[in-house]
C-alpha cells in the first residue's frame, strides 16, 4: 500500500490528548482514523480493529453512524442519520440493521417501528403516517409488506361495512410496494377522488 493511501490514524490517550509513541497495529484504546476514502471514524479499537463506542462519518454520502461496533462492523445499538432523509435508531447485526429498530423519514416525519433483517424490514411492525395519524400494523419479509391490519383506514375513507377486510388488504397492499406508491397513497388519501379510487379499486377485484 502506497504512502497516500494508508489511513491517518491519531491516538488518543486516557487523558484525553493525542499519543504519538504508539503504533496502531494491534491497537487498543481510543483513535480517531481519517481513511483514504473520506470516512472518519472517533471511538474505541481492541487488537487494532473498531471494536466498542464510536462514530463515523461516511465521507462520500456524508451519512452518520454513532453506536457500537464489533470486529470493525456496526453492530450492537446505534444510530445511523441518512443526510436530511432519513435516520435509524435500534439495533445493528454484522453492519446491517436487525432487530428492533425505528426508521424515521425526515421530510415527511413517516415513520416505520418494528423488527429489521439484513437491512431490511422483516417481522412485525407498525407504520405510520405522520400528517394523518393513520397506523399501519402488519408483518414485512425483505422489506414487503405480506400481512396488515389498516388501523383508521376504513374510517379515513369511509368505506362501507360491504368491503371485506381481505379486499381492503388485497388493495391496500399494492400501496407499499414501494416507498413512491407509499408517498402518493399518502398525499392523497384523505381526499375525495382518493375515496372513490380506493373504492373503484376494490370492486374491481
Amino acid at each position: 500500500m502506497e504512502e497516500k493511501d494508508q489511513p491517518k490514524v491519531t491516538l488518543i490517550g486516557e487523558d484525553g490528548q493525542p499519543v504519538a509513541d504508539k503504533s496502531s497495529e494491534n491497537y487498543t484504546g481510543k483513535a480517531q482514523v481519517q481513511y483514504p476514502n473520506g470516512d472518519q471514524y472517533d471511538g474505541d479499537f481492541k487488537n487494532g480493529v473498531r471494536e466498542g463506542e464510536g462514530s463515523m462519518v461516511y465521507g462520500e454520502s456524508g451519512n452518520k453512524y454513532e453506536g457500537e461496533w464489533k470486529n470493525n462492523l456496526k453492530d450492537g445499538i446505534g444510530k445511523m442519520t441518512f443526510g436530511t432523509e432519513a435516520e435509524y435508531t435500534g439495533h445493528f447485526t454484522q453492519g446491517k440493521r436487525c432487530g428492533e429498530g425505528v426508521y424515521k423519514y425526515l421530510k415527511t416525519k413517516d415513520l416505520y417501528s418494528g423488527s429489521w433483517k439484513n437491512g431490511l424490514k422483516h417481522g412485525k411492525g407498525t407504520f405510520i403516517f405522520y400528517d394523518t395519524k393513520m397506523k399501519i400494523v402488519g408483518e414485512w419479509f425483505n422489506g414487503q409488506i405480506i400481512k396488515e391490519t389498516f388501523r383508521d383506514m376504513i374510517k379515513s375513507v369511509n368505506l362501507s361495512d360491504g368491503y371485506s377486510k381481505s379486499e381492503i388488504e388485497n388493495v391496500a397492499s399494492e400501496i407499499f410496494k414501494n416507498d413512491s406508491a407509499r408517498e402518493n397513497f399518502r398525499l392523497s388519501y384523505n381526499t375525495d377522488w382518493m375515496k372513490e379510487e380506493f373504492e373503484d379499486r376494490i370492486e374491481g377485484i
